[in-house]
């Protein structure tokens, strides 16, 4: 399905940006910083948030950067279930192992079947979705990632990106993405 593959390019580059935002806050803009092979997500997320609480930034600046990195661990979650996850058009109504699902009510709709549990996390073992929710997970991953590269030329000193990075942000399906800003200056 053509969708999941732009979830999938759309988070190599939150992945990516998510990598600068942590290189940006051990005080590295270098190429080879972000060239260096990545820890796992969830370890990226623990050493950018540990690393941000002991860094001298405004309040201001630290809320903004955290929103940025918790949206995208959120749309990360949601991205991981249309990857890993079975995109199938239908299961047998008396299928028992997800009596919640039943054949999808629209034609265009899929269902989406995990096929590992996740102790973490309470999720259906079946669902059902629809193309419209998978476009709005792309322009999610695309507004989240012009967020953090927005955090990570605030962390930079480039002022420039301060409007990205404290504005609000929508992202569209060609990658760009548009955003308010707030028009007040920060540090």
């Amino acid at each position: 399905m053509y969708i999941v593959g732009r979830i999938a390019v759309e988070s190599v580059n939150v992945d990516a940006r998510l990598r600068a935002v942590l290189a940006a806050l051990n005080g590295r803009t270098d190429r080879d910083a972000l060239l260096e092979a990545s820890p796992p997500w969830t370890t990226t997320l623990t050493n950018l948030k540990a690393r941000l609480n002991v860094m001298p930034y405004s309040a201001k600046s630290r809320e903004a950067i955290l929103k940025a990195i918790s949206d995208a661990d959120a749309a990360w979650n949601e991205r991981n279930r249309y990857v890993h996850d079975l995109l199938v058009e239908s299961i047998a109504a008396d299928d028992e192992l997800h009596p919640e699902a039943t054949a999808s009510p629209r034609r265009e709709d899929r269902l989406r079947v995990r096929l590992a549990r996740d102790k973490k996390r309470s999720a259906p073992d079946a669902q059902i979705v629809s193309l419209d929710q998978a476009v709005e997970l792309t322009l999610q991953l695309v507004a989240v990632g012009w967020r953090l590269r927005a955090a990570q030329g605030h962390l930079a000193g480039t002022t420039t990106w301060n409007g990205l990075l404290f504005g609000y942000v929508t992202g569209n399906w060609d990658g760009s993405a548009e955003w308010v800003s707030d028009n007040d200056d920060d540090d």
